[in-house]
């Protein structure tokens, strides 16, 4: 029976993305047109994910379940999503646009297999189904982790989602808009505008001739032919001066002129900081190509050695297989050049000749001698073999897992440079540029590492190289021995 994998509980920001009217849409357009804006959509989303350190956990239909490490970085993937489909909109046909809505919640999940569920899943997907097109709505428990300085949001109230008992405070993302009064203000105050100049126009109507209100200066005021009669303490310029009524022209066009001074425009970028956020991006930009070329600069050795270690590994286990037989062999071997060697001294005793007997004994004992110290060389040969080979199955994890390292940090180094180019047009300090600079110190950190790593192993194969050499070496002598002894007896005969 199978293990079950093991079940991780993390506290993770869940985003839940799916696409405006996209039920009704299948009615109207073919499977491959719409099939094209799920994938344009799937597209769009790399490079928000790539920036904000996300992660696509699966797609359903036209709905999109992803998830963050940091709330902060949720929310603004999902503002930088809705800008791109903004932008993309504005140029495409009425068929061709995309609007997606989008629902975040923080809180702990059980992540197994690479999927993600639990109460906080659910709360997102609930939120989402109440989550108008072109929207971002968060719960509180979102609202509350993350950064508001970046991110400007409205309180929308309390929900009660099916399952839980206690109600949800929901908000809604307000900061990728262009900053306007709300629509019942507008209205109130082109209203408030609109009746003060009826108000107007109305007295000046129904004023007697030579008669005018005049605000803020006491009665009697009477206006003639000839100017204005005051009271004496009133100056008489100052009072003429606020007699003259405003031309109901200019007070209509004050109309449009009040509404636009309560928007705020928006101040021009300051050059300084502009220069100095070009030199930080640029900086980056810089670093990011070092370690691209750092990178380069490290695959081709590793996958070099790699295929240096998959040699070594075939010549060891030629040579243990030699080994293994010559160790064998070794106590038949012995025994024949015993009995060689018995029968020429044999010989020679039979033949009278006590010297070439006594001679061959000698010889037969220095011969034994040296084929035992043999046999010990040869094991002691066989046990570094074994040894060679536990390195090199070492050696090839390590650099299988490093060259793995390396093709994460050259995926994080991509994602990196895709964020520093969406800051290119940024106007005022994001902190997201902070966070690619930490990013990156930390890609050059394992990067240098890496590089530490390869440099050692290079260094450890060369030595274990010429443990090899001597083992080749020590058998090649073996045979030397043999073949010498060979000669030694052929000889005699």
């Amino acid at each position: 029976m199978m293990a079950r994998n093991p079940v991780e509980h993390r506290s993770l920001t869940i985003v839940f993305i799916d696409m405006k009217g996209f039920t009704s849409r299948t009615s109207r357009q073919t499977r491959t047109e719409m099939m094209d804006l799920v994938q344009t959509l799937r597209d769009l989303l790399r490079e928000p994910l790539a920036r904000h350190r996300g992660a696509l956990v699966k797609a359903m239909g036209d709905g999109f379940l992803l998830t963050f490490e940091s709330p902060t970085d949720a929310v603004l993937a999902c503002v930088s999503l809705q800008r791109m489909l903004r932008e993309r909109n504005a140029g495409s046909a009425a068929g061709q646009r995309i609007e997606v809505r989008a629902a975040v919640n923080t809180g702990e999940v059980a992540v197994e297999r690479g999927d993600v569920y639990g109460q906080a899943v659910n709360v997102a997907a609930r939120l989402l189904e109440m989550t108008k097109p072109n929207e971002i709505y968060l719960t509180e428990a979102t609202y509350l982790s993350m950064n508001r300085s970046e991110v400007w949001t409205d309180k929308l109230g309390s929900r009660t989602f099916r399952g839980m008992e206690e109600p949800v405070r929901i908000y809604r993302v307000v900061s990728f808009r262009k900053w306007r009064l709300p629509g019942w203000a507008r209205f109130l105050l082109i209203f408030a505008l609109a009746a003060a100049a009826f108000l107007l126009m109305l007295d000046r109507a129904v004023s007697p001739p030579g008669k005018m209100p005049f605000p803020g200066i006491p009665e009697p005021v009477v206006v003639t032919e000839q100017g204005t009669v005051a009271d004496q303490s009133l100056d008489e310029a100052a009072v003429s001066e606020q007699t003259e009524p405003a031309p109901v022209e200019e007070t209509q066009e004050a109309i449009p002129a009040a509404q636009e001074e309560l928007v705020p425009e928006p101040e021009g970028p300051d050059p300084n900081m502009l220069a100095a956020i070009a030199q930080q991006l640029q900086g980056y930009g810089d670093w990011i190509a070092a370690l691209r070329q750092q990178a380069e600069g490290v695959e081709m050795p590793l996958r070099d050695l790699r295929n240096g270690l998959s040699r070594m590994r075939l010549d060891l286990s030629q040579l243990e297989g030699r080994l293994d037989d010559l160790i064998r062999r070794m106590p038949q071997v012995r025994q024949d050049y015993l009995e060689r060697f018995r029968g020429l001294i044999d010989k020679y005793q039979q033949a009278g000749d006590s010297y070439s007997a006594g001679y061959l004994t000698a010889d037969l004992a220095r011969h034994e001698a040296k084929a035992g110290e043999w046999e010990v060389q040869l094991q002691q040969h066989g046990a570094a073999v074994r040894g060679l080979q536990q390195f090199v199955r070492t050696a090839e994890r390590l650099v299988s897992d490093s060259l793995q390292q390396l093709q994460l940090i050259q995926q994080e180094t991509t994602g990196q440079a895709v964020a520093l180019e969406g800051m290119r047009e940024l106007a005022v300090w994001d902190p997201s540029i902070d966070r690619v600079g930490t990013a990156l110190t930390d890609l050059a950190n394992r990067m240098n590492g890496l590089t530490e790593t390869l440099a050692s192993l290079q260094a450890e194969v060369e030595a274990r190289r010429g443990e090899i050499a001597a083992v080749e070496e020590g058998v090649a002598g073996w045979d030397s021995f043999r073949a010498e002894w060979q000669n030694y007896l052929s000889g005699w005969q």
